[in-house]
């Protein structure tokens, strides 16, 4: 997902690395989308103060990318050719080639990035480091109204061919510095394995949805036999109604299908669970980390059932019998109840507007992700209420951030962790038949998962 940022209440995002130093080669990227285009808003600096900085930003009122080095008195500028305007993803990068080089490149898609406009003649070598870098913000203004994801920045000028392939994931290569995915508020850590750690920043962020190139997203399907069969977790009181579907990372066409569950034992609180979704197999083995948010439509039908989101995430062997470890456990909050009778986006985990931060587990090849949904009821009585939730991937949107969408739109699931370093599910055009074999498909160096319907799974050798 990405961050946004309000220009109105001085909201930005900053890093203070303490290196690499800033006087030589880097590649800095991002995708951005403005609500509003006033007041040069920033998309980064790279500043070591307000005489010494790498700033792009957006000009106004030209409506046009721009970088500009300062050192000291020394101003220059590489000014763009796209016309920007609102509403609209771009995926920029400043690349700095020399000390007496940068280039900015644009594009309104990742393989539509194309170099707009070289700078030469700079001297940054005088400039003071360490440096900061600024998301959103540069020298305590030209704040930026809108929204910003997959921060990236490389200790090196990658090739045009580099930017494209590193604006189309949000995997990390070396030499990376760091690779953000910007989630709040405690999954801000680098993905390069250097541990840098970036700083809340100013105002109060709050979280929207990330450009459709760039998938993290888990889809919820309404339907589909799961390859593997965990236990429900022994958390759970109610398990009764409970069934167990395969999730995805792709968006298939399962309709939009409402899927209930009763309450049905007398001991409250009570944890009752509604799904399982199975996601895997993993085809790397590491550790996830980072936070976790999802968003449901779900109802109570009584305002007495007083139902709180409730959901519990595990990894799981290859065959389902081992846990490797919980990355969300239950959640006990009593904020967040289900609306009445009306299915309305609810937040899970409870209460978690922004992330909730994961317990880190290790993960082996072959191992599954495991996500179960259900309501934490808190009644006094132990009345046998009924929950409702909202499941499939066929609808005309999906849900907003909130806690207020009634549409029929897709339910969805994103972690912080990229999911293109363990899922590489990929669309295979054709017919699967009786006849394919491992010979008729060529993986290019990854593992393709094929499902077929009914929900059986093939991974060519």
């Amino acid at each position: 997902m990405s961050v946004h940022l309000a220009s109105a209440s001085s909201q930005y995002l900053y890093y203070d690395p303490a290196a690499p130093d800033y006087n030589a080669a880097y590649t800095y990227m991002a995708a951005v989308r403005f609500t509003t285009l006033t007041g040069d808003p920033t998309v980064v600096s790279i500043d070591r103060g307000a005489a010494n900085f790498d700033h792009l930003y957006l000009g106004s009122p030209s409506g046009v990318f721009r970088i500009r080095e300062t050192n000291a008195s020394v101003v220059l500028d590489a000014v763009g050719t796209t016309t920007v305007v609102v509403d609209t993803w771009y995926y920029v990068a400043m690349r700095r080639n020399s000390a007496t080089s940068f280039e900015l490149f644009v594009g309104t898609s990742p393989a539509g990035i194309a170099s707009e406009s070289t700078q030469t003649g700079g001297n940054v070598a005088s400039r003071l480091s360490p440096w900061n870098v600024h998301v959103g913000s540069v020298a305590g203004g030209n704040f930026l109204n809108g929204d910003i994801t997959a921060v990236k920045l490389f200790t090196s000028a990658l090739s045009l061919a580099e930017i494209k392939t590193q604006a189309a994931s949000l995997v990390a290569t070396q030499p990376a510095w760091a690779d953000w995915p910007l989630i709040l508020p405690t999954d801000r850590n680098d993905r390069s394995g250097n541990g840098r750690t970036p700083l809340a920043g100013g105002g109060t962020h709050t979280v929207a949805h990330q450009p459709s190139a760039l998938p993290n997203y888990l889809w919820l399907p309404s339907s589909g036999a799961a390859p593997i069969s965990p236990a429900f977790d022994a958390s759970w009181e109610d398990t009764e109604d409970a069934d167990r579907i395969l999730g995805s990372r792709l968006k298939g066409t399962t309709a939009l299908t409402n899927k209930t569950s009763d309450e049905a034992v007398t001991t409250n609180p009570v944890d009752v669970l509604a799904r399982q979704y199975v996601f895997g197999p993993f085809t790397r083995a590491g550790t996830w980390d980072g936070a976790m948010l999802g968003v449901i439509r779900c109802a109570e039908d009584s305002a007495s059932a007083n139902a709180q989101p409730q959901m519990l995430a595990r990894i799981v062997s290859s065959d389902g019998t081992v846990v490797r470890g919980t990355l969300v456990a239950h959640q006990t909050g009593t904020s967040n109840e289900f609306a009445l009778t009306t299915l309305t986006s609810r937040y899970f985990p409870l209460g978690a507007t922004n992330g909730l931060a994961v317990t880190g587990v290790a993960f082996q090849v072959g191992d599954y992700l495991v996500i179960e949904f259900g309501a934490r009821d808190v009644e006094a009585a132990s009345t046998n209420w009924t929950h409702t939730y909202s499941f499939g991937e066929n609808g005309a949107a999906d849900l907003d951030f909130s806690e207020v969408d009634t549409g029929a739109d897709n339910p969805f699931f994103m972690p912080s962790f990229p999911l293109a370093l363990v899922l590489t599910e990929a669309a295979v055009s054709g017919t699967a038949t009786a006849a394919m074999n491992e010979a008729d498909v060529v993986a290019g160096g990854k593992t393709i998962i094929i499902t077929l319907s009914g929900g059986a799974q093939w991974i060519p050798a």
